[in-house]
């Protein structure tokens, strides 16, 4: 079990200075609830064992549900953004049981931290690099259901059985890599 601590809120100081190398000022703690386990907190989480502070996740995208959007909404200077970094859920900090809570909970304590490690740093520029490359292959590609053509592939000449995608604007529908022999 990870080690349970206390956050920052208005009555106490959070001791995170021994435990993660940052200082109070630069958490907070936010409770989130949800009506259903199964209805999503709306978070994208990333977590990377090789890096310090692997156990805490990196929030890399919300996409304001209800409950994070009425946090966000009450405290906006807490709120809950990409690039900031979880420490604690429910007073758990280890991988598996910060995971747990967060799919199986409806109410969640969470101790968050606003400023990245340099490696945390890294890795969320990265994730935003990978995104942004993700959009532009989206504004120039577009998913083709090429079952009701009656011709084949323009370049191998066998007939295309799927869905695939071709740029938005070329006419004609590209086939995906052969599978090796």
């Amino acid at each position: 079990m990870g080690k349970a601590f206390s956050c920052r809120t208005a009555s106490d100081a959070f001791d995170v200075e021994n435990t993660f190398g940052v200082s109070s000022a630069e958490t907070y703690r936010c409770q989130l609830k949800r009506t259903r386990s199964d209805t999503p907190w709306q978070m994208k989480l990333a977590i990377h064992r090789e890096i310090e502070g692997a156990s805490s996740f990196l929030i890399t995208e919300t996409k304001q549900s209800l409950a994070v959007k009425t946090w966000n909404d009450a405290n906006p200077r807490s709120s809950i953004k990409a690039g900031h970094v979880i420490l604690e859920i429910n007073g758990f900090t280890d991988h598996a049981n910060m995971k747990e809570q967060i799919l199986q909970a409806t109410s969640i304590d969470m101790c968050i931290c606003s400023v990245l490690t340099v490696l945390q740093q890294v890795a969320y520029e990265v994730f935003e690099q990978q995104q942004s490359l993700y959009a532009a292959v989206d504004a120039i590609v577009q998913p083709v259901d090429v079952t009701d053509l009656a011709e084949g592939c323009s370049i191998c000449h066998q007939d295309l059985d799927a869905r695939v995608p071709r740029l938005k604007n070329c006419a004609r529908p590209s086939r995906p890599p052969a599978a090796a022999d």
